[in-house]
């Protein structure tokens, strides 16, 4: 039975078409466990430990054997959802407008081996949102396997979407392109923020961070100006009279 540990949560193994791993091919299951990566997921966090030191190396056979084993479990019940509610819906688009489709694409369907789908993700619909709101709030980084050695990170958005933004955008992944899961709470993003114990120097964590002035949950330079990265001028201080200096201690716009 899927449950929670820590600031993840183990996802349902079972057939289920919704939760679990019912869209899933045997063979698309080992891909999974040999690599990290397949069409419908990457290995990141907890489980992106158990591939790396772990199923990745073991046998062809004995990875086959643990998808039949998976394959032939009895799909766990489908749980009744109530639809979320439409302004929230409508505010968790704007921020995925903004925020996730450069990567995950306007209709959620990612990129191959790169960026996982949203659409019919299992991990995206579990009953606890735990999983999912630790991945917005702190970021996630796909582990490297020898057969897929490119981990690809998707950023850390604790410093720049309050508790209520978190919550629409994960609300409207969770109940979009035929995804259907619990609405996630503002109460609930601000337990796991607490939980995640981010640098408390950030105001709270729900106040945004211009990227022209990096603050201490990004990964540039505090005080940089971040337009420089990736050039030959990189961690030149950021100019004094850069408007976005006062808007740092701007609380994080709706949407």
């Amino acid at each position: 039975m899927p449950h929670a540990f820590g600031t993840w949560f183990a996802p349902d193994l079972t057939p289920n078409g919704r939760s679990g791993l019912g869209g899933w091919t045997r063979d698309e299951t080992v891909a999974f466990l040999k690599t990290g990566r397949n069409a419908h997921a990457s290995a990141s966090g907890e489980m992106g430990l158990v591939v790396q030191d772990s199923t990745s190396n073991l046998s062809d056979g004995d990875l086959q054997a643990i998808a039949a084993y998976l394959g032939d479990r009895v799909a766990s019940p489908s749980v009744q959802m109530t639809p979320p509610d439409t302004a929230v819906m409508k505010m968790g688009e704007a921020i995925f407008v903004d925020e996730c489709s450069a990567c995950h694409l306007m209709r959620g369907q990612g990129q191959t081996l790169a960026f996982p789908p949203l659409v019919h993700s299992a991990n995206a619909q579990q009953v606890d949102p735990t999983t999912s709101l630790h991945i917005i709030l702190a970021g996630v980084q796909a582990s490297p396997t020898s057969d897929a050695p490119t981990p690809f990170t998707m950023p850390a958005f604790a410093w720049k979407l309050d508790d209520k933004q978190v919550a629409a955008v994960a609300t409207y992944v969770r109940n979009n392109w035929g995804n259907a899961a619990p609405a996630v709470g503002a109460d609930e993003v601000a337990k796991l923020r607490g939980k995640l114990q981010f640098d408390a120097s950030a105001s709270g964590h729900t106040q945004a961070t211009p990227l022209t002035k990096p603050g201490p949950n990004t990964l540039g330079v505090q005080g940089t100006d971040s337009r420089d990265n990736g050039t030959p001028q990189a961690g030149r201080a950021a100019p004094a009279s850069d408007p976005a200096a006062s808007a740092s201690a701007a609380p994080a716009s709706g949407v």
